[in-house]
């Protein structure tokens, strides 16, 4: 089975706009609508000096899945992770090969 090694993976701790529907509000209600914090983690796909772009999924070859890109100038924390190895030292290659192509727990 040809899985992609994974290098790292990331959990960003930003702040996204909020919408507040198209319905007519006072001054009042207005006032009080604000952005909000959010919690992402992926696999990153890559980055710049003023984004990361993250995917849930990383598939064989170069193929992903459920990505997004994150304005770093809203991003107040980036926690990484290497994954490149599981458990005993393995690669995820190597462990997906172990386990014949089957995806098991």
């Amino acid at each position: 089975m040809d899985v992609p090694p994974v290098a790292e993976i990331a959990v960003i701790i930003w702040t996204d706009s909020a919408m507040y529907g198209t319905e007519q509000m006072d001054r009042a209600e207005a006032e009080k609508c604000r952005p909000t914090c959010g919690v992402s983690a992926g696999i990153i796909v890559s980055e710049g000096d003023d984004y990361i772009t993250l995917a849930l999924d990383h598939f064989r070859g170069e193929d992903f899945r459920c990505v997004n890109s994150y304005n770093k100038a809203q991003i107040h924390q980036i926690i990484r992770k290497s994954v490149e190895t599981v458990g005993g030292g393995d690669t995820v290659a190597k462990k997906a090969k172990k386990s014949k192509g089957k995806c098991s727990k």
